[in-house]
């Protein structure tokens, strides 16, 4: 019976959890500070962002509106991808894209930036639970950058 509790509670922290809300506040991502944990990733143009980024965000010729627009296409394209903030001051947008299993939301901020090199753009993706992804937020930076950035088509 006790092992039939514990389930039943870890089950209704799961279903808890599906409905939790993720940091959707902006965050200049010029001056963000990583969590420090396994548990981020930081996509940002050279000499642009204060702290380390994994990857290096290149120069898209792309305007900040045609990058933000994109950004806003990604629920369309990225599954459990909602868009939950929008902060016009900073050229930023906040996303939430949950687990498949679990429903844990890891929030992703998109910021368009100016660059000597010419425009460019940050993304920052960071899990709201736990101290490491496997890998899972910097395998959605890189995605996005490629998304966000690829030329197009026609």
């Amino acid at each position: 019976m006790a092992r039939l509790t514990g389930v039943a509670a870890a089950l209704g922290l799961v279903l808890s959890l599906d409905h939790a809300a993720a940091d959707a506040g902006p965050v200049d991502l010029r001056a963000v500070e990583r969590t420090g944990k396994w548990n981020d990733a930081l996509a940002c143009p050279a000499a642009t962002c204060r702290a380390r980024a994994d990857i290096e965000s290149p120069a898209t010729g792309l305007s900040a509106e045609v990058l933000l627009e994109r950004a806003r296409g990604l629920p369309d394209r990225e599954p459990r991808t909602e868009l939950v903030a929008e902060y016009p001051a900073l050229r930023q947008l906040v996303l939430v894209q949950r687990s498949a299993v679990f429903g844990f939301p890891d929030t992703v901020w998109v910021q368009a930036a100016e660059t000597a090199a010419g425009p460019s753009v940050i993304v920052y993706s960071r899990s709201t639970y736990g101290s490491w992804d496997i890998g899972v937020n910097r395998a959605r930076v890189a995605r996005w950058l490629t998304l966000l950035t690829m030329e197009d088509d026609g």
